[in-house]
């Protein structure tokens, strides 16, 4: 079942039961609550247009793209390079630079 809408304090739901064509039987609802006014229709249920789908899809596909550039540019910020590139980074820093002959203890 799927609920189309709502109109006041009704809520207006539509299921496919077509494979039960030609046969005859009894109707049951489960579920608490009051059933009225059922009818059948030939009516289809409305799906996604093509669009839709494609919209939805590209909207995905770009977040996606952008968690993995996120990822990518803190794993690389973190300092999680190589071992020769970290000592590299921390010898030339400029926190790591001597200000002056007295920093060599001389």
């Amino acid at each position: 079942m799927v609920q189309l809408g709502t109109s006041g304090n009704n809520i207006i739901m539509a299921g496919n039961i077509s494979r039960f064509a030609g046969q005859t039987g009894q109707l049951l609802f489960a579920g608490g609550g009051l059933f009225d006014n059922i009818q059948f229709s030939y009516q289809a249920i409305p799906e996604p247009s093509v669009l839709g789908l494609s919209v939805i899809g590209g909207l995905l596909l770009a977040w996606r793209v952008i968690e993995t550039m996120e990822s990518f540019n803190r794993q690389r910020t973190s300092g999680s390079g190589t071992f020769i590139n970290r000592v590299l980074k921390n010898a030339f820093s400029p926190e790591k630079r001597c200000k002056n002959r007295n920093d060599f203890g001389g």
